[in-house]
């Protein structure tokens, strides 16, 4: 059986879609589980209604705790082998949980990811029919960790994959910004094998002043938690020298590159403990083997940031965030 996990703070006007496009799924061994984190909208009354709509819908009240909390006291009331999380204002295509289930199932994975659609909140999306799974490819622990450097998005969301409930047992969500890249990294150090697929199966709700889309101190010191966790995770697993220094080079990049948006934003103390974390890792390289770019970006900081943020843009997981101005 799934269990799929929804963490609930006010969203009811987006609750019938999400719980639609869940009961239309053409594979229906799973569990929903609810869990309203202390919301005061409406969001309650809708989950009643769906426990006694669909057995397999079951409702939870927590007090308020945030995002993290709430997944992982999801997972504590679970009774699937396997785990699906769903963001509440989020919708999924009909074949989702057969597709990922069926990919994980034929070679045993740990985890299968998919791609998202992401739509303007306000804008309906056409959900696309798919003849058959799509397959990219498999992942090992260091291929993980290369996606997670070099292909941010895919791997750093909780909300695109379905996982095997012993991969994620005693690995938590922490209560950070950039929560899902951090469990993310952590899950490598239990991971045996993964797999992308191809398809694009979660229709992702974009809501343009999110915390993701605004300047804010916490993705600074999310991104900062996050490339100290891949620095010390990519330590224990790869043991080529080269593949190390390949990796550290593209953390050393994003490093650099958030504390050029944390000192445009005149977040001080983030920037100050980026570029600690930066030059760090620069020592670890060894000047002679950093590329030019790299070695300009520490030495000469003010100048490549000035150069580097052009107007008043930086790149936030995948996505240009304009920030503000002073």
């Amino acid at each position: 059986m799934i269990s799929i996990i929804i963490p609930i703070y006010n969203t009811a006007k987006y609750l019938n879609e999400c719980f639609n496009s869940i009961k239309a799924q053409t594979y229906t061994d799973f569990e929903v589980l609810m869990i309203n984190d202390g919301s005061t909208d409406d969001s309650e009354t809708i989950c009643k209604n769906w426990t006694e709509y669909d057995s397999r819908f079951k409702y939870f009240y927590k007090e308020n705790s945030g995002l993290s909390l709430t997944r992982n006291y999801g997972f504590s009331k679970a009774n699937g082998d396997y785990i699906f999380y769903i963001d509440s204002d989020d919708i999924i295509s009909p074949q989702t949980l057969e597709f990922l289930y069926k990919t994980l199932k034929k070679d045993n994975l740990d985890l299968v990811a998919c791609y998202e659609y992401d739509f303007k909140n306000g804008n309906t999306p056409e959900i696309i029919k798919y003849e058959d799974v799509d397959f990219r490819k498999y992942l090992d622990p260091i291929d993980f960790l290369k996606t997670l450097a070099y292909e941010d998005l895919i791997l750093a969301r909780a909300w695109n994959k379905l996982y095997k409930r012993s991969l994620i047992e005693k690995v938590e969500f922490e209560d950070y910004v950039l929560e899902d890249r951090i469990f993310a990294i952590d899950l490598s150090l239990k991971l045996n094998k993964a797999a992308i697929i191809n398809n694009k199966l979660i229709y992702h709700r974009f809501h343009e002043n999110s915390i993701m889309t605004t300047p804010s101190s916490k993705i600074y010191t999310g991104m900062l938690v996050s490339c100290q966790r891949q620095i010390s995770a990519s330590k224990l697993i790869i043991h080529d020298s080269k593949e190390l220094r390949a990796i550290n080079e593209q953390i050393l990049y994003i490093l650099n590159r958030f504390a050029a948006g944390a000192h445009a934003e005149h977040f001080l103390k983030e920037e100050k403990e980026l570029r600690q974390l930066a030059k760090k890792l620069y020592k670890e390289i060894g000047v002679n083997k950093l590329s030019l770019k790299l070695f300009l970006q520490i030495n000469f900081f003010p100048l490549w940031s000035f150069l580097s943020i052009k107007r008043n843009h930086i790149w936030i997981g995948g996505r240009n965030m304009r920030l503000a101005k002073k």
